[in-house]
């Protein structure tokens, strides 16, 4: 007999939907456990299964996959997404799930903070391993991208440049993950040039730039010709009066690419330098 055309019974997915059940349970609060509230049940899974059922296949049709209802459910069938996944597979998709849903907490009243440090805490708990770390990126992905487009559409700059720089921590932002409207729009675009501005250090404007530019959302050009960053970077220099230290500052600049050496040796105020020297 080949056990492997076994096809899973319905009490098959039954004990899992109560074991999923059972390892939603454990999460409960102290007061829920105490008062019976929140208390998941077999046919709660279920329910939940089948609207992500029905997303799925909606999203097979809208992608075109398939042309019928019918034909979507045998897609979803051979990729094996909502077949049986066994004990294991389930405690750590429930353990993931519970720390998305502390993640979410942090990020509905704008705590960028808390949020990251709750997953980078979580990833750090001992009897966590690849696998299930591979799970909660997974999970908590889309919760991430959400945020940041929710932001975008609000043009809510400020937090939005928050969020970059501290979900940024926990995956990569790319411009192509966002809603389009509104990411050009004042208060988003002068929010995030107002962070890379507002670096003193060449070294630290170069970071912060690089991830906006890496993520697509600005230029590189024109992050180095933003005035207000040109005029920093030329106080500096000529700021420095030991050609030691002038040399080193500027050649900083330079590699940041605010500035050149032939610029920078024909600004008035170097040449002055010169003829007092």
């Amino acid at each position: 007999m080949n056990f492997e055309q076994i096809k899973p019974t319905r009490e098959d997915f039954v004990s899992e939907r109560e074991t999923r059940a059972k390892e939603r349970n454990k999460y409960r609060t102290v007061w829920q456990k105490i008062l019976g509230k929140e208390k998941t049940g077999e046919m709660d899974i279920a329910t939940e299964e089948a609207l992500q059922m029905d997303t799925e296949i909606k999203k097979i049709l809208d992608e075109g996959r398939a042309a019928s209802t019918s034909e979507a459910i045998e897609v979803i069938e051979k990729e094996g997404n909502f077949g049986l996944k066994g004990k294991e597979r389930i405690s750590k998709e429930e353990w993931a799930r519970f720390r998305t849903l502390q993640f979410g907490g942090a990020l509905e009243e704008n705590d960028f903070g808390k949020a990251s440090q709750i997953i980078i805490q979580a990833q750090q708990e001992k009897k966590i391993n690849d696998e299930t770390k591979q799970i909660l990126k997974e999970t908590i992905s889309p919760v991430i991208i959400k945020k940041l487009s929710e932001l975008v559409q609000n043009r809510d700059g400020e937090n939005f440049v928050l969020a970059f720089h501290e979900l940024g921590r926990l995956q990569s932002i790319n411009r192509e993950d966002l809603l389009q409207e509104n990411l050009q729009s004042p208060e988003i675009q002068n929010a995030i040039k107002q962070n890379i501005i507002g670096c003193n250090a060449p070294e630290y404007f170069q970071t912060v730039r690089d991830k906006w530019v890496k993520a697509g959302v600005v230029d590189l050009e024109t992050a180095n010709q933003f005035e207000e960053i040109k005029e920093k970077a030329k106080q500096d220099i000529i700021g420095c009066n030991a050609p030691e230290y002038f040399q080193t500052v500027r050649d900083k600049w330079v590699k940041a690419g605010v500035v050149d050496t032939v610029e920078v040796n024909t600004w008035p105020e170097v040449i002055a330098k010169r003829k007092e020297k």
